[in-house]
């Protein structure tokens, strides 16, 4: 027996696309490069927000360490220091011991005030101190961000330039292609 019926909604389909080829190729490349649009421009506005976010963390961070300065530098009381004249070494000290004693719960600020406070040391020529901060600064970015990160080859810019200030040019050079390596993986290599 003949089983006829009504067409169905796949037969119909089949028939239209036997007959529209070129219509239907075409409708599905559009419909393709839309989706690609859609998602290329979906994962550009993530780079972005992430980078947009990453800006207003360092801008905070900038805010904060400036603060604590200006704090340090502010809290020269003349009846702490009796008159006395404090030395750039005795501030650099304080704010150390400040950063130290303050901002224990925040160790991505306190490496960054290692960073300022040993550059500081490392242009008056303290490098042996320098040194130190910069290395406690690698250990606190170290555990806090991993050694795969922006902020761990800072701190590792910051050794090489302390080498290359100890005329340890071969050190500094080698830190300095270290530093590179990472953020070419980091960041690729056009950043």
């Amino acid at each position: 027996p003949v089983a006829a019926g009504p067409p169905g909604g796949a037969y119909r389909a089949r028939k239209f696309v036997r007959r529209h080829r070129a219509l239907v190729v075409a409708g599905a490349l559009a419909a393709l490069a839309l989706a690609g649009g859609l998602v290329a421009r979906s994962l550009e506005a993530a780079r972005a927000n992430r980078e947009a976010a990453r800006a207003n963390l360092e801008a905070a961070t900038a805010r904060q360490v400036a603060d604590f300065l200006v704090d340090v530098f502010a809290g020269t009381d003349p009846a702490e220091t009796r008159g006395a004249d404090l030395t750039a070494r005795e501030l650099l000290d304080r704010g150390e011991r400040r950063a130290r004693s303050e901002l224990g719960e925040k160790p991505d600020l306190q490496a960054r005030l290692f960073d300022e406070i040993g550059g500081v040391y490392q242009r008056l020529g303290l490098f042996d101190r320098a040194g130190e901060l910069f290395e406690e600064a690698l250990a606190l970015r170290r555990e806090t961000f991993g050694e795969e990160s922006v902020e761990y080859a800072e701190s590792l810019q910051d050794l090489g330039g302390l080498a290359d200030a100890r005329g340890e040019l071969a050190a500094g050079e080698a830190m300095y292609r270290r530093v590179l390596a990472l953020r070419e993986r980091l960041l690729g290599p056009d950043d």
